[in-house]
């Protein structure tokens, strides 16, 4: 079963990737079997980006389907399409062997795309005879693709699990509009130095959801999605141009928002019903806007000259103006039916609320609430950080910074520390074995010197019954020879002639 699942989603991730990037299918799945695929200089196609324009992928995500409007016509399309878009790097990340607590990691590195007015564009991009694709859809080609797959639905909903806990980074990015066609031609270029989008918990912290509820439970799914040095650029172009000179610093110069940040919390509520409550948790940074009259000229005839005319183009009549969850052109609610909803209050009343707790009971009263007012609700908080707050969190960050360094300092210190204390042990090692061998040969000399002693003692003691010896010995030659020389008187003596008298 683990073999058929790592097929089955390196098809789905092959699948996926290939159709939005212009790349040999090979190199695509070479690199996903091997949980690491890299591609640079990547040419992305126009007609598929063209496709994330529509709501169908994101609707089929939250649980929901985009279908026509109420009265029958279409649902709003954008004003504007994707013509071109490049990348200087693609990665992808799979944790073949962490899939249930690690999300896939899908990293971009300075993405590029360009859109021009919806009309105009859609001469430049081929028309799409299909419909765009849904998450099920993903699902289903890449199952379809294994012998008896079809009949796995626990492979299809991991699947889904996976797609849903996706990691998107984007390292650089940059999208502009061009158009020629305003009495003012020009070109606006949105770009930030970061994007993040991924899985969360309630709090925001990083994590892997799981799409297993029981029956009755409200489906809870979190995402964080943080934005970061957003700007948007007014470039002119055209017979009210600048100087060329001029016009490559133009953007850099005279941004009309710089350095702009945000973070969403989305949270989605859902029940089997098809009932959704989402709710966006804003948090903004303190915004920077200027511009001169030239821009305010340019934003003024692109806006007034192309927004206020789709929604003129629409006709919205006042029963669209009221608002139930319906109304506005592109977000389509999917209205529950009377006896569903009466089957949901009954299982509501007979719920034990004891054994519930505070989150899953916010979700039920959230589902409730969406359902009441027509299937879906939507609610956004914004906040912004208080300027006290954000000197302070200025200053903490500075002093942060600070100690940053200084920590490294220490680290440094403490490096060369080690090393000291290596050399030092090492020195001391060296010293303990000398020692060790002194006291060895010191040992051994205390041995040769009790052995010497020993035969010093012998050597003495041999030395003194010698001289006993040798004094018995001259006493006994002293006396031999008094009494060699008493014999020798005595015989002169006798041999003495008497005196004559």
């Amino acid at each position: 079963m683990a073999q058929f699942l790592q097929r089955s989603l390196e098809s789905l991730l092959t699948y996926c990737t290939s159709r939005y990037v212009s790349s040999s299918l090979q190199d695509v799945r070479f690199g996903i079997r091997g949980g690491h695929l890299v591609l640079d200089q990547v040419e992305l196609r126009p007609e598929a980006l063209q496709q994330l324009t529509d709501s169908r992928l994101f609707g089929s995500v939250a649980g929901t389907a985009v279908d026509e409007c109420p009265d029958g016509r279409a649902p709003s399309v954008p004003r504007f399409a994707f013509v071109e878009g490049r990348a200087r790097r693609l990665r992808i990340d799979v944790p073949w062997s962490a899939l249930y607590s690690k999300p896939v990691h899908v990293y971009l590195e300075e993405l590029m795309l360009l859109a021009e007015p919806h009309s105009a564009a859609l001469q430049a991009v081929p028309a799409v005879s299909s419909p765009p694709p849904t998450l099920d859809d993903y699902i289903n080609q890449a199952l379809e693709q294994e012998e008896g797959a079809r009949d796995s639905r626990w492979s299809s909903s991991l699947l889904a699990c996976v797609l849903t806990n996706l990691h998107l980074e984007v390292q650089g990015i940059s999208i502009e509009w061009r158009t020629a066609k305003l009495a003012v031609p020009f070109r606006c270029a949105l770009s930030a130095s970061s994007v993040q989008a991924r899985s969360c918990h309630a709090d925001g912290s990083p994590g892997v959801v799981s799409l297993d509820v029981q029956p009755g439970e409200v489906l809870t799914l979190h995402k964080r999605i943080e934005v970061h040095g957003m700007c948007v650029k007014s470039i002119p172009h055209g017979g009210d141009a600048l100087p060329l000179s001029s016009l490559a610093q133009w953007p850099e110069m005279q941004p009309v928002l710089d350095g702009f940040g945000m973070s969403i919390l989305y949270t989605l509520r859902s029940d089997a019903l098809g009932a959704a409550d989402h709710q966006y948790d804003v948090e903004l940074d303190h915004a920077l806007l200027r511009g001169s009259g030239r821009q305010i000229h340019w934003l003024a005839q692109w806006f007034f000259g192309s927004l206020l005319d789709a929604l003129h183009a629409d006709q919205l009549d006042a029963s669209e103006r009221e608002g139930d969850g319906r109304g506005w052109p592109g977000v389509v609610a999917m209205p529950a039916s009377a006896d569903a909803l009466e089957e949901a209050k009954d299982a509501e009343a007979h719920a034990s609320e004891g054994n519930e707790d505070a989150e899953q009971s916010e979700a039920r009263e959230a589902v409730r609430r969406a359902r009441e007012t027509g299937g879906a609700f939507y609610h956004v908080r914004l906040r912004s950080a208080d300027p006290s707050v954000a000197a302070a969190r200025d200053t903490l960050s500075e002093a942060l910074v600070q100690e940053h360094h200084r920590a490294d300092r220490m680290s440094r210190i403490i490096e060369r520390l080690e090393e000291d204390e290596h050399d030092t042990e090492m020195e001391v090692a060296r010293l303990r074995r000398e020692l060790e061998h002194l006291r060895a040969q010191h040992a051994r000399d205390q041995v040769c010197l009790l052995s010497l002693r020993q035969e010093m003692a012998e050597m003495e003691r041999c030395f003194r019954d010698m001289c006993l010896a040798k004094d018995a010995i001259v006493r006994q030659l002293c006396a031999q020879v008094s009494e060699h020389d008493t014999a020798s008187g005595d015989k002169s003596e006798a041999k003495r002639p008497s005196p004559v008298r």
